[in-house]
Parts: structure tokens; C-alpha cells; sequence
């Protein structure tokens, strides 16, 4: 309820109630299973999942194509300019506020808010009441408000690169690569032919072999000892 979306699926995933719970040993040792909510009322897998907490937090990854920032808001006498705009600025809104923004008192169907907006009036009321409470470090919740806030700005100044910002990093990351010949890659490619998540024990092995044959009597007798130790 107060989650927004982006912290709802760092936080929770869906699992389907099993079908017979397993009885517990008295005494029994071992890691306490993760909190369970149920469903809201109305939701169409509320009689087959319940909401568990994460034990792991991954980190958030936005694809596709967000809105363009809208930019400066133009002057209502050019009124062509102007509508343009407006729909930029609200799909813009639109999009961020569906992502950061939580539906406190709009979560399921006893619980609905008909007065939610999703304009670029709206975006602006949230992000300067997020501004505030981080201000005010003892209110009440300015941590969280703090965090949505850094959040918010990095995705929206991060989700747009330019092609000569993406070609400098990809350089940067090359720098110290080594690059493969052609012989290396029909080798690798005929390695990982299977395109399975793990290659053969046969093909293992026979990778191993073949790197244990190249290496000297010195650097095989270092190997062993580490393989010892």
C-alpha cells in the first residue's frame, strides 16, 4: 500500500500457495521462512499467490524507451508549440509517476482514489513534496522521500545517453581487453556450440587437458600445490 511500484518489485514477488503445507517439527532448526501477505481484495490471483518478501534485493533495471524530458514549458501564445508540449510533459508524468509515486488509498477494489492525476501538474506537486520531506530531516518518513527522490533524479538524467558518450565508455571498457583471433573465436563458438547454461563434462574435460598439456613442469607443479593446499 505504501510502496510504489519500483520498490513493490524490489521487494515482493508473487508465489502460488501450495497445495498442502508440510508440518513442522517441533524444535525443528533452520531459517524462518519469509513474511506472506495476501492479496488485495478483487485481484485476479489473490485464490492462488500470496506476496513474499524478498531475502535478495535486486537492483532496478528500466528498458524500452521512458518518455523524453519535455523540457522548458513554452509560452501559451504559441499555442501549436504549446499543446505539443503538454502532451509530451504529460506522458513524461505519466510514466514516472505510475513508477515512483504510491497509490496509498488506490490498491485494490475496496480501497479506490478516482481524484489520482497522471499529468505534469501532478509530477510536479510529488516531486516538490519529496524535495520538502527530504529537506526536513525530522519529519516523519524524510528518509524514504529522500531516497525516491536521488532515485527519481538519476533514473531520469541516467536513461538517456548520447552516441558519443556510449562509444567513449566502450572504449574505456576495451581498453585492456585482449582481443581474439579468428582462429580463437571458431574455437569458442564450436566450444559453446550447445548454447546451454553449462557446457558437456566431455568438453570440459578436454578443455582442461588441453590447457594442462601447455603448461611447463613449472607451472604444473605450482598448480597441483594449490590444488593440494
Amino acid at each position: 500500500r505504501h510502496l510504489n511500484r519500483v520498490e513493490y518489485y524490489l521487494l515482493i514477488q508473487l508465489e502460488a500457495v501450495p497445495k498442502k503445507e508440510k508440518p513442522k517439527k517441533p524444535g525443528n532448526a533452520g531459517r524462518k521462512k519469509n513474511l506472506r501477505f495476501g492479496l488485495g481484495a478483487g485481484h485476479p490471483l489473490g485464490g492462488g499467490y500470496v506476496q513474499v518478501l524478498k531475502s535478495k534485493h535486486p537492483v532496478p533495471m528500466y528498458t524500452g524507451k521512458p518518455p523524453k524530458y519535455p523540457g522548458k514549458e513554452p509560452r501559451r501564445e504559441d499555442v501549436t508549440g504549446w499543446w505539443d508540449w503538454k502532451a509530451q510533459a504529460d506522458a513524461f508524468a505519466a510514466y514516472y509517476l505510475v513508477a515512483f509515486r504510491p497509490e496509498v488509498d488506490d490498491f485494490d477494489d475496496n480501497n479506490r482514489d478516482r481524484t489520482l492525476r497522471y499529468d505534469w501538474t501532478a509530477f510536479c506537486d510529488f516531486v516538490n513534496d519529496l524535495r520538502q520531506s527530504k529537506q526536513d530531516r525530522h519529519a516523519p518518513g524524510s528518509e524514504i522521500a529522500s531516497s525516491r527522490f536521488d532515485l527519481l533524479h538519476s533514473t531520469v538524467s541516467t536513461t538517456k545517453t548520447s552516441n558519443a558518450t556510449k562509444v567513449a565508455l566502450s572504449r574505456y571498457r576495451q581498453r585492456k581487453c585482449d582481443k581474439w583471433s579468428e582462429a580463437e573465436k571458431r574455437e569458442g563458438r564450436r566450444h559453446y556450440s550447445m548454447k546451454k547454461r553449462y557446457v558437456q563434462k566431455e568438453a570440459i574435460d578436454n578443455f582442461v587437458n588441453r590447457q594442462v598439456n601447455e603448461m611447463n613442469s613449472q607451472q604444473l607443479t605450482r598448480s597441483m600445490r594449490t590444488l593440494a593446499f
